[in-house]
């Protein structure tokens, strides 16, 4: 399962971010896969690609990005971590 979540630097700290603007510059996001069995995280750079691209994507996730968001984010960290694959 694919969940993305927002966090900003606040006072030198990164703060999780429950709301916010999409197109906000500040924003940076994280991309993260859970195993759909358990709370176990996954590295995405420790996935095989065809795993990542089989992960579903997260209900809460669906509800706060848009799917050209959603998808962005997908494609950057893939493109970012499993390039030389």
């Amino acid at each position: 399962m694919i969940t993305i979540n927002a966090y900003k630097e606040v006072d030198d700290e990164v703060e999780y971010l429950e709301t916010f603007d999409e197109n906000d510059p500040n924003v940076i996001y994280d991309v993260i896969a859970y195993d759909n069995n358990s709370d176990e995280l996954y590295s995405i750079e420790a996935s095989k690609a065809e795993d990542f691209l089989n992960y579903k994507i997260s209900t809460e996730t669906e509800k706060k990005y848009s799917e050209t968001a959603i998808l962005a984010h997908c494609l950057w960290d893939i493109t970012a971590f499993l390039f030389n694959e």
